[in-house]
């Protein structure tokens, strides 16, 4: 026999009883000599074709015989895990849930936290863009001054411009958080490029996928023709048992 297992693989042994290994071996070497009689035999005459499907009639049995095996193992296994599962799935959906709140809630503070941000970053560079003006007009006014009195009252203009522009200056907000960090973890933000399909009709043809299954019920129905697909017919062979 070519690939086919003929004992019980060590990492499997401890799950089997003494009575599957036995029957794991039994099935084993069933599949090897129907390996051996039909792997030899190449059709020519009719008693060969029936020869051929009684060994594939035994075939089809021990596929069943495989199944049936193999299910009343993992049938109970199945079982315990769907029961397990039912028991834990609230929690988890909740858990989920509860996740999605809270990354939410931060988000849109966040969100908020940013566009407060950005207007008081907006209105500091306001109130510095006035007092780099007020500066730029009392300089002038003191180097084009025709006595010293008129002279230091723009220069003491210009001083308290350049106090305004420094606490404009000082006063600029820094850039919102994208996190949070705490001895309990960190969490943060980034952006995240995502899509919603508005009109398919409209998406080009690389990034549509071929419903088969569609096709395979139309063809059940009774459809021939369908654009852009051959359909053909071809025998296959059906054998009960």
């Amino acid at each position: 026999m070519s690939n086919a297992i003929t004992t019980v693989p060590a990492a499997a042994i401890d799950l089997f009883s003494p009575n599957d290994v036995a029957n794991f071996e039994m099935v084993a070497a069933d599949l090897r000599t129907l390996e051996a009689r039909l792997s030899g035999i190449t059709i020519t005459t009719r008693e060969q074709s029936v020869d051929v499907h009684n060994g594939l009639a035994e075939v089809k049995a021990l596929q069943g015989q495989v199944e049936h095996s193999r299910r009343g193992l993992v049938n109970p296994l199945n079982e315990q895990v769907k029961a397990i599962n039912n028991v834990w799935r609230p929690l988890t959906e909740a858990l989920e849930k509860l996740e999605q709140t809270a990354k939410r809630k931060i988000i849109l503070w966040q969100q908020a936290e940013r566009e407060r941000v950005a207007r008081e970053q907006e209105a500091a560079r306001k109130r510095q863009e006035e007092a780099e003006r007020k500066q730029a007009e009392a300089l002038a006014k003191a180097e084009a001054a025709k006595n010293s009195r008129v002279r230091d009252a723009a220069l003491a203009s210009a001083k308290k411009a350049s106090e305004e522009l420094m606490a404009a200056r000082t006063e600029e907000p820094m850039d919102a958080p994208t996190g949070i960090k705490t001895d309990s973890g960190t969490s943060w933000t980034r952006p995240v490029w995502t899509f919603k399909v508005i009109d398919p009709q409209l998406v080009p043809r690389e990034f549509l996928v071929v419903d088969e299954k569609a096709i395979r019920a139309a063809i059940a129905k009774g459809v021939r023709d369908l654009p852009g697909v051959t359909i053909w017919q071809e025998e296959t062979l059906a054998t009960r048992v």
